[in-house]
C-alpha cells in the first residue's frame, strides 16, 4: 500500500495533524494492520474502495476512527482512501459532538455533517486529482472551524503539555498554572475529552513509546521503553497487556509483519 502525506493550510495546523492518501494499485486478498490500541487521537476516513473491517465487522464507507480500547483491524479488495488525522483533542473544534460520543463508535461524516458531509464526499470522489481533493479537505475544515471552535483553549494547552512531557508532568503543577483546584480540572478535562487527565498521561506515554518502537530501526526495545519512562520491563508488559491486549513480542511481531499508523513527522 502506497501513502502520500500532505500538510494542511496554515490556519488549520494547529488542530489537523496531516492529510494522508492510501492506496494499492492491485487487489489483495487481506492486509493485517496494526491493532488499533487505546489511543488519544481522531483520525476521519473516506474510503473510495474497500473499507476496514474491525474485528471482523465492515466499517461504513467513512468513519471517525477514535479508538478507546483495542481494536484488530484489517482490509480487504483494492485500497483507496483519504483520512484526516487530528491532533490530540482537536476534533471538538470541528463538529458539536461530545469525545464521549465518538469513543469506539464509528460515526461517519454524515452522523456529524449532515448535507455538508455528503456533499464533500461527492466533491471529493469527483475530485480531478490530489491537490484537488486538498482543497477541498482545506476549505471544508477551514469553513467548520468557524462554525464550531471552542473558546476554553486553556484545555487545548493543558492536554497539548500532558501528551509532548508525559514522563514529567504532574497532573498538580498543571491544575495550578491554570488556577483551578485539581479536582475541578479533572472533572472539566473529562467533561471535554472522555478520559481523565491522569490516564490520557499514561495512554499517551504507551502511544508514544509504540511509536518510537514501530519508526525504530534498533532491535533493542527495552532501551526505547526506559527511555520513553517506563520504570522496567515488566511496567510496559502490564501497559501492552492492558492497552494493546498483545505482549510486547507480540507487538514487535506485528511491527515486521502488519502495516501501522504511526508516522514520520512531515517536514
Amino acid at each position: 500500500m502506497q501513502l502520500t502525506h500532505r500538510k494542511p493550510i496554515a490556519n488549520l495546523l494547529a488542530y489537523i495533524n496531516r492529510y494522508y492518501w492510501g492506496s494499492s494499485t492491485t487487489s489483495v486478498e487481506t492486509i493485517t494492520m496494526f491493532p488499533l490500541v487505546a489511543g488519544t487521537g481522531v483520525d476521519v476516513y473516506i474510503h473510495f474502495d474497500t473499507s476496514f473491517s474491525v474485528n471482523k465487522h465492515s466499517l461504513p464507507t467513512s468513519h471517525i476512527l477514535c479508538p478507546r480500547q483495542y481494536m484488530d483491524i484489517s482490509t480487504a479488495g483494492s485500497i483507496d482512501f483519504i483520512a484526516i488525522r487530528f491532533n490530540h483533542g482537536a476534533f471538538r473544534h470541528f463538529c458539536d459532538i461530545n469525545f464521549n460520543e465518538l469513543n469506539n463508535n464509528f460515526l461517519t461524516v454524515q452522523d456529524l455533517w449532515k448535507e455538508e458531509g455528503d456533499i464533500l464526499i461527492d466533491q471529493l470522489y469527483h475530485a480531478k486529482d490530489t491537490t484537488h481533493r486538498e482543497q477541498l479537505l482545506n476549505e471544508f475544515f477551514s469553513i467548520q472551524l468557524l462554525k464550531h471552535q471552542k473558546k476554553n483553549s486553556i484545555l487545548d494547552q493543558a492536554m497539548r503539555t500532558i501528551y509532548t512531557n508525559h514522563d514529567n508532568t504532574c497532573i498538580t503543577d498543571i491544575s495550578k498554572q491554570l488556577m483551578m483546584s485539581t479536582r475541578h480540572f479533572e472533572r472539566k478535562f473529562k467533561e471535554e475529552f472522555g478520559f481523565t487527565p491522569k490516564k490520557f498521561q499514561v495512554v499517551s506515554r504507551f502511544e508514544s513509546t509504540l511509536r518510537k518502537l514501530f519508526l525504530s530501526t534498533d532491535s533493542d526495545y527495552l532501551a526505547t521503553v526506559l527511555d520513553s519512562g517506563y520504570y522496567d520491563q515488566s511496567h510496559f508488559i502490564k501497559d501492552c497487556k492492558t492497552y494493546s491486549n498483545l505482549s510486547p513480542t507480540e507487538v514487535l511481531t506485528h511491527k515486521e509483519h502488519s502495516l501501522h499508523f504511526y508516522f514520520k513527522r512531515i517536514e
